[in-house]
């Protein structure tokens, strides 16, 4: 999902230079028009691409958040019942006198 952000972005980017007129001035300096319809059409692109991205990354989120609860609850009784496990074995295994 990250990349196709990326590109998303790239390619609004590439929308506003294509509609860009750059002519030089001078030795160092350089003159940038950006004729109005062209900019706010590529403008309105990029952001047509950005809402679908954003789109796409919701549902991608509310597709996997389940399977991440999930396997998070299975972590978690696994962690619990190794816990568990240990401190039987130290029970079992401690001298007389250290036990409570």
């Amino acid at each position: 999902m990250r990349n196709r952000i990326l590109l998303v972005v790239a390619v609004g980017i590439s929308l506003l230079l294509v509609g860009c007129e750059v002519r030089k001035t001078d030795e160092d300096t350089y003159n940038v028009t950006v004729p109005t319809e062209k900019a706010k059409e590529a403008a309105r692109q990029m952001n047509e691409r950005a809402k679908e991205a954003n789109d796409q990354m919701k549902e991608a989120a509310r597709e996997t958040a389940p399977v991440v609860r999930e396997k998070a609850r299975e972590a978690a009784k696994a962690a619990g019942e190794a816990i568990e496990n240990a401190g039987k074995e130290m029970k079992e295994h401690a001298k007389p006198g250290n036990q409570p």
